[in-house]
């Protein structure tokens, strides 16, 4: 991979990584790295991309099959998400037939309209970049508050469990008030009772002022 500083004209405002379906492992494989990643023995290789290039943003892509890098990548990381539900045909035409396909094609668009609970919930994380002093507050809160369970279980996927904490969090604020409250876990609750999944890509950003004070914070004895 090469360093953004070695990319002529490169600025950290115009230049992106893309790491699409990063493969995350087997079962075995993927405990033991959670593990390491949550006692802090190594960094998942996309962080390491993240914070060698401070600034650049880094757009990496999950789907539940085969990429899940928001298990491994720190939560303080991110800069914003987009969700989206998605009906495999693959495994449609494996459990049902071929012609349920567009039906599911058909209620995954229905999902992701204006008028759906991914659409509300997409409409939050575009504000996390203009709001990202609140956002590390939160998942700095959510991390203090839920120590004890991660030194307990380090092999569970903290960063993403502490994320969806805070997105719970922030739909049940915007949400309390209406007829309908919603939480993350409704709307996969949502996805999987339509046999659909939920695809996300990622934005994350590693803040050139955070990179310089973790940076100095290295040197302290």
């Amino acid at each position: 991979i090469i360093p953004a500083q070695e990319i002529v004209g490169a600025t950290p405002a115009t230049t992106l990584f893309t790491a699409i379906h990063p493969f995350t492992g087997f079962v075995d494989e993927v405990k033991e790295l959670s593990r390491e990643v949550t006692q802090g023995k190594t960094d998942y290789y996309i962080t390491t991309l993240i914070k060698n290039n401070p600034g650049c943003f880094v757009l990496a892509t999950e789907d539940p099959n085969s990429s899940s890098p928001q298990r491994y990548i720190p939560p303080e990381l991110v800069y914003t998400k987009h969700y989206h539900a998605y009906a495999n045909s693959f495994w449609i035409k494996w459990l049902e037939d071929d012609d349920r396909v567009p039906f599911y094609q058909e209620k995954a668009e229905e999902m992701n309209s204006e008028n759906g609970n991914i659409h509300r919930l997409n409409q939050l994380l575009a504000k996390l970049p203009e709001q990202r002093d609140g956002y590390l507050a939160s998942i700095s809160q959510i991390t203090d508050r839920i120590k004890s369970y991660i030194l307990k279980e380090p092999e569970k996927f903290w960063p993403d469990n502490i994320f969806n904490l805070h997105i719970n969090d922030t739909l049940f604020m915007a949400t309390n008030k209406s007829s309908e409250c919603i939480t993350f876990e409704s709307i996969e609750d949502e996805i999987k009772r339509n046999r659909l999944e939920m695809h996300c890509w990622h934005v994350y950003r590693q803040d050139i002022n955070a990179s310089e004070v973790s940076g100095q914070a290295g040197k302290e004895p």
